[in-house]
């Protein structure tokens, strides 16, 4: 059992060569893994942690460009890998809840046709729920330009919200295939505009 894990500076540079055609056998990480890793180990659990400034860079093989995020802030609740200490107390989760504090960072998509921007993300792994703060999906070329430079009859997207919200979303599938699935979204105060080139 580990009260605290805090690290000042982290480094993560991720390379997902997942071909979305092929089925994936799943992301699971048991107790028999970290006895593995770890010979004297069974299960661990982490009250906390806290990585002040993470530096993130995500490679998908669809895209051309990888997605960076730099100077961010990762806050984690009650981690628990591998065997449950109290079998009894139900369903253990790989963590409860997560906050990703962006720090006012914007995101540009892998393609760079667009940025992102929301104050932070909460993950919410009993409830199975995501919500973003402040979220902005902005395109970042003139609308000539974008539709020069996108497929053809690919929507020009621009977006505005104080928060939205996933329910019922599989953090599994998240992991395996990068696609978020889920059963209710919620809006709240948002503002969308969709436009088309049709010519």
């Amino acid at each position: 059992h580990i009260s605290q894990i805090e690290t000042p500076h982290l480094w993560l540079n991720i390379l997902n060569e997942h071909d979305p055609k092929q089925m994936n056998p799943g992301f699971s990480f048991s107790s028999m893994d970290l006895a593995s890793a770890v010979p004297f180990l069974n299960s661990v659990h982490i009250d906390s942690s806290f990585f002040k400034d993470v530096n993130l860079t995500y490679h998908y093989q669809h895209h051309r460009k990888p997605i960076k995020a730099d100077h961010i802030g990762i806050y984690t609740d009650d981690i628990h890998i591998g065997t449950p200490i109290n079998r009894r107390a139900g369903k253990t989760y790989l963590f409860t809840s997560m906050l990703i504090d962006l720090n006012g960072k914007t995101i540009l998509s892998g393609d760079s046709l667009y940025s992102f921007h929301t104050k932070d993300i909460r993950i919410n792994l009993p409830q199975k729920r995501i919500s973003l703060d402040s979220l902005s999906i902005k395109p970042m070329l003139k609308r000539e330009d974008f539709f020069k430079k996108s497929v053809y009859q690919t929507d020009r997207v621009t977006l505005y919200g104080k928060q939205i919200s996933f329910y019922n979303f599989d953090l599994n599938n998240i992991l395996t295939t990068n696609r978020l699935d889920f059963g209710r979204l919620q809006f709240d105060h948002f503002n969308v505009l969709f436009e088309r080139d049709k010519s």
